[in-house]
């Protein structure tokens, strides 16, 4: 059986939905683990669950819990390395503001029932788990040069092997700061549909909100330092694409297993957090897929290398995101 892992972070006191995750992990034999950081309440506590507080995690035996940031979602990292230190075979992770629907933590497995997608581009995965097609969605991270671009999704139903699987949230969606601002209506519901898988040549933006990390891609985790919130796990998640399709293997996207009751945001100030990606994301994608990657499992880690050496040379990253980036190697070669 798959000794499972649940990991999220929050500054705020335990809430509805905390305490909701913990009785589901307690029911399920899950892992519960919850990040800290320096604005959260110093007398945490929420039975069933195991919360690090900064001191806790400033203990811990890993160099990058040492050097991580304080007031950044970026101290998930510390979240994951503790999961892997503790032998998890999945890492399911969501955030302190997505409720979770009853079958949350079901159907865990590494493979998945997909429409295979091949040599589609840039595909809008809203559109096809949504029931009105006149509306106009998209999620975050998605190019908006793409937004309104017909995509096909037809493609051959396949059981794949997916180490990395995305579900969409109900109620109010991963969108950006500009759909916010344009849009009034938040309340959508996506259609329970089979899953999809973004393979080859096909591009897709997706989250940290509703996430199974698998063994095998556990590197991948990481997200980097030196980019905003809003961009962090956008960016990893171009990069993990990257190297699952070095190494044949689709990310699969599925119907939503929870609903978000969005924490406070400045809708202004995530769009200023958000103009990176919208300038950058299709030069991510054409500066990582122009490099060859070694292939295999063993190779993740050199291939992730090989990424951000090019990111930095580029200038998406500063030189100093691969100091943060080989403590987490460093961690994770000792771990796992």
């Amino acid at each position: 059986m798959l000794k499972k892992a649940f990991v999220i972070t929050t500054i705020n006191k335990p809430n509805l939905i905390m305490k909701l995750y913990a009785k589901m992990c307690k029911a399920k034999f899950i892992d519960y683990y919850i990040i800290g950081d320096a604005k959260s309440p110093k007398n945490f506590k929420l039975k069933n669950s195991n919360y690090f507080n900064i001191k806790d995690q400033e203990k811990l035996e890993f160099s990058y819990a040492k050097k991580c940031l304080k007031n950044a979602y970026v101290r998930k990292n510390i979240g994951y390395l503790i999961a892997i230190r503790n032998k998890a075979d999945v890492i399911i992770e969501s955030d302190d503001d997505n409720l979770p629907l009853k079958n949350f933590f079901n159907d865990i497995s590494i493979y998945k029932k997909c429409i295979l997608l091949k040599n589609k581009k840039w595909i809008n995965i809203f559109n096809y788990f949504l029931k009105d097609k006149k509306k106009i969605i998209w999620p975050r991270g998605f190019p908006l040069d793409e937004i309104k671009v017909k995509n096909n999704f037809k493609g051959k139903i396949e059981k794949v092997y997916s180490p990395i699987q995305q579900h969409l949230s109900n109620k109010d969606p991963d969108v950006d700061a500009i759909y916010r601002l344009t849009h009034k209506e938040t309340n959508i519901n996506f259609l329970k549909k089979t899953a999809l898988g973004i393979y080859h040549n096909t591009y897709s933006t997706f989250n940290s909100q509703n996430t199974r990390w698998f063994k095998c891609v556990y590197p991948l985790l990481y997200l980097p330092t030196f980019c905003t919130f809003r961009a962090c796990d956008i960016w990893r998640g171009l990069i993990a694409l990257r190297v699952l399709h070095a190494n044949n293997m689709p990310l699969t996207y599925s119907s939503a297993t929870n609903l978000q009751q969005r924490n406070y945001h400045n809708i202004f100030n995530d769009f200023k957090d958000e103009i990176p990606f919208y300038l950058k994301n299709k030069k991510i994608i054409n500066y990582i897929y122009s490099i060859k990657l070694p292939k295999g499992k063993k190779n993740i880690i050199p291939a992730m290398k090989l990424i951000y050496a090019k990111l930095v040379k580029e200038k998406v990253f500063p030189k100093n995101e691969l100091v943060f980036l080989n403590c987490w190697i460093n961690d994770v070669k000792k771990i796992i």
